[in-house]
């Protein structure tokens, strides 16, 4: 049974599809319906329909859920790697936080000072802190 309402993903102005969405080019598709009209039925291009099969289908077959899980892995290696990622850094920032002493404003000097290589900003600090990468100051 296909979906009527589709959440949408964005981003900037191209919309990327749904796991919903791919339910139904999967079940559309096991129906042996063409791209032109899986495309027409779920309101996109022609273009992202196709690319989308020929993208995530094994000898012919797709499958929403792997298709799902390719997207975000794609998703993940796309982006931009975060600076506490480095474990290095993600330790040092760490240990002096727990030390308690240092804001992030002279944690920041600190680090410039000490260990330029693995400068890092108070902003990043900040952000780390409320994701709970970092324990609180």
């Amino acid at each position: 049974m296909r979906r009527q309402h589709h959440q949408e993903a964005t981003v900037g102005r191209y919309k990327h599809l749904t796991i919903g969405e791919r339910e139904d080019i999967m079940c559309m598709r096991r129906e042996g319906r063409r791209v032109g009209e899986i495309a027409r039925e779920i309101g996109r291009d022609k273009s992202t329909v196709s690319r989308e099969l020929r993208r995530n289908s094994r000898v012919r077959f797709y499958r929403a859920s792997t298709a799902q899980r390719r997207y975000e892995a794609r998703r993940e290696r796309c982006r931009r790697p975060r600076l506490l990622d480095d474990p290095e850094r993600l330790e040092l920032v760490r240990s002096r936080v727990l030390e308690g002493r240092w804001s992030p404003e002279q944690l920041e000097g600190r680090i410039l000072l000490e260990r330029p290589d693995l400068a890092v900003s108070d902003t990043t600090i900040y952000r780390e802190v409320a994701a709970g990468m970092i324990p609180s100051m």
